[in-house]
């Protein structure tokens, strides 16, 4: 899945958007469980896997699951933090 993970992002990369939908579906529920486990409410989880996700968007790392599975557990730290 790895290689599928780098062409979706070699897409998204050349503007096909449609790229993206594939990579939220794949991950969309891993990174809000990750969230949850350190935020423990389901408004707090789905800003910071949305904030997660719009990260990804500027960054494009060429491994997307361990960038937003890492990057999801710190901005859940992050906002955990700031309460």
């Amino acid at each position: 899945m790895a290689h599928d993970d780098r062409e979706l992002v070699e897409r998204l990369r050349a503007g096909d958007w449609t790229a993206l939908d594939v990579l939220y579906s794949r991950y969309s529920v891993p990174v809000f469980q990750r969230c949850w486990r350190v935020l423990r409410t389901r408004e707090a989880s789905w800003d910071a896997t949305c904030d997660t996700f719009a990260s990804f968007l500027v960054h494009l790392p060429a491994q997307p699951r361990e960038w937003l599975l890492r990057t999801s557990t710190q901005l859940a730290q992050a906002r955990r933090g700031a309460r």
